[in-house]
């Protein structure tokens, strides 16, 4: 009866025409173990989207169960559709300012064109000065989705791999090669998949599932498909010369892996086309021992999973807040341990909100003050104006604009992460406020900006400028007034504004 322990090495694919599996061992080189193969029946699975969970997760998990799967820890691959790649550039910075440099501009800056990401990245290397860092994003709702269809299987899912990544293991293991400007072209029977590499890292993906209906046809790639497809690839070859390097690097290799129909006239026609270029292509029926009677061309991406090692420029989607333990002793050693520093947070909260009463009243007072001030000088200012001003507006201008400046400042306080310190907080112009904040991690810029964009009396937060190294941080903000911004979005005159002006 077969076995698994945490030293083994699985590697899994989820697609829409099924789940495979390999397990692999190393004797004189890697090579699959065991593999298999369930088949999903139709509308399981849409665009890499599922849509019965619940039937899915039965079938597999019998499945599981038929295969000695049970309590097998794997390696799954996210969708090719479901990742997106960014190419990042910052100032040289040790390890842990750099995650919290791309924490930053991830969740503040980077546009993703999905909700809720999770991601990893890798250092490529320095260019000009600048250190160049690849990201890997993917949709949060794909892993979870995934990790409760294996897990309610009888899997546990221990690292989420790129497709790319598992491919160009499973090439080099096969042909000894870097991947420098390689282009791998995967003819897949559900679509065609598209990787272009740069000194080993993918930085470009392209899914081709537009030909899947002639992929399945008895007679494979009709000539005029093989065209379509080669004038597309063209394009992708121009865009990877010309926009992602500005003319400085092309594709100079191509490995084109897969058993689609109609292989052999596609690849015909792309060496004829691209005569400068080294063509390979590759077969993996090698890795799989002939008594199972499956073709291991099938299972290259699950091989290249499984094989795969711990360095640090692998990629892992797997968010470490899904990693859940099954063990519930250790479960109630940590909520034990969570509560007896919940109740020590507590008290020293408590200790030192008394202390800094003082300070905060002695701030609220000159709040108070500067507002007093501003609002007198508004006034005389519209008593010196021309007979033609309006004295109603502007008296109700000043009464709309006034803020509570203990609230105000309670917030502000009471929102600044421990160890942070509000250092200066000013009127910089009519209906905002400026705050300059020290701070002793990175992480708790984009947090205390959050903060400020939910204030009630908030019209928008925006964050200046920052700067500093270590562990200590300052950062700028300007915060609106909640009436100033709308009317100003709105496109009405502030009368006390313009009157100041």
């Amino acid at each position: 009866m077969f076995s698994f322990s945490n030293a083994d090495r699985v590697g899994l694919t989820i697609d829409q025409s099924g789940i495979r599996y390999a397990k692999v061992k190393n004797k004189k080189g890697w090579e699959i173990e065991r593999c298999g193969f369930l088949p999903f029946e139709q509308g399981h699975i849409l665009d890499d989207q599922f849509t019965a969970l619940d039937e899915l997760r039965d079938s597999i998990h019998s499945w599981v169960k038929a295969e000695k799967l049970l309590g097998a820890t794997v390696t799954v691959a996210v969708p090719t559709s479901q990742v997106i790649i960014r190419k990042l550039k910052f100032d040289a910075a040790n390890a842990r300012e750099l995650k919290q440099l791309v924490e930053l501009e991830v969740e503040t800056a980077l546009h993703l064109p999905f909700e809720t990401p999770v991601y990893d990245f890798i250092q490529t290397g320095l260019e000009d000065g600048k250190q160049q860092v690849l990201v890997y994003a993917s949709p949060l709702k794909w892993i979870q989705q995934c990790m409760q269809l294996l897990e309610g299987a009888g899997l546990k899912l221990r690292q989420a791999d790129l497709a790319s990544f598992a491919l160009a293991r499973a090439v080099q293991q096969k042909l000894q090669t870097s991947l420098e400007s390689t282009m791998l072209i995967h003819l897949d029977k559900a679509n065609i998949e598209i990787y272009m590499f740069h000194n080993g890292y993918p930085v470009f993906m392209r899914v081709m599932n537009e030909y899947e209906q002639y992929a399945i046809g008895e007679d494979g790639l009709a000539p005029e498909v093989v065209a379509s497809m080669n004038a597309e690839i063209a394009r992708l070859l121009n865009f990877y010369q010309y926009s992602i390097h500005e003319g400085e690097s092309r594709i100079t290799h191509t490995v084109i892996t897969g058993s689609l129909k109609g292989r052999d006239r596609f690849i015909e026609a792309f060496c004829d086309l691209n005569a400068e270029m080294r063509v390979e292509s590759v077969v993996f029926d090698d890795l799989t021992p002939s008594a199972q009677g499956v073709k291991g061309d099938d299972f290259r991406i699950p091989f290249g999973l499984a094989i795969r090692d711990n360095k640090p420029d692998v990629i892992n989607l797997l968010p470490e807040r899904l990693v859940r333990s099954k063990s519930l002793p250790i479960r109630l050693v940590i909520a034990g341990l969570i509560w007896v520093i919940g109740v020590a947070a507590i008290f020293i909260m408590y200790g030192w909100n008394a202390a800094s009463i003082d300070d905060k009243k002695r701030q609220a007072e000159a709040l108070a003050q500067s507002n007093a001030l501003l609002e007198a000088e508004l006034t005389n200012l519209n008593n010196q104006s021309s007979s033609n001003a309006d004295p109603e507006a502007v008296i109700q201008a000043i009464v709309q604009n006034r803020q509570d400046a203990v609230q105000v400042l309670d917030y502000l306080h009471d929102q600044l992460p421990v160890g942070a310190l509000l250092q200066t907080l000013e009127y910089a112009k009519p209906g905002s406020v400026a705050l300059t904040v020290k701070f002793a991690d990175m992480q708790h810029i984009a947090d205390y900006l959050t903060a400020l964009r939910t204030f009630e009396y908030s019209g928008g937060a925006a964050l200046q400028g920052y700067s500093g190294t270590g562990e200590e941080w300052t950062a700028r903000y300007e915060m609106k007034w909640k009436d100033e911004a709308e009317k100003q979005d709105n496109g009405e005159e502030v009368p006390a504004a313009n009157e100041s002006e």
